[in-house]
């Protein structure tokens, strides 16, 4: 009988139930709006070819502290609520208005 608890608890460990799986990272929809649920991480990957000044507007997530790029930004989901990302290109050229080449990625966090 020993044995037959030994195998089963094996079997447990090796399929991952005895631990919580972390849902996978949701990827943020520049100009959309993105659903999250509290405790996902949201990712803000930006393109090449120009830099960009990020602003979080809201407190339902907040910055990762990990290393990551300049062209990546990481955000957990910590409270339901609503949030956006403000991004601005900082090497605009003369004469273009901020409103014209400025992005937003809305955020709504749920339970």
């Amino acid at each position: 009988m020993r044995l037959v608890h030994i195998v089963c608890l094996s079997m447990l460990l090796e399929s991952g139930l005895f631990w919580a799986k972390t849902p996978p990272d949701v990827r943020l929809k520049l100009g959309g709006e993105t659903t999250l649920h509290v405790g996902q991480i949201a990712v803000l990957r930006l393109g090449f070819g120009q830099s960009y000044s990020v602003k979080l507007e809201g407190d339902v997530v907040v910055p990762l502290n990990t290393p990551q790029s300049e062209r990546t930004h990481s955000y957990r989901a910590v409270r339901a609520g609503n949030a956006s990302l403000l991004i601005t290109p900082t090497d605009r050229k003369e004469g273009k208005c901020v409103d014209c080449v400025s992005r937003h990625c809305f955020l709504t966090v749920v339970p």
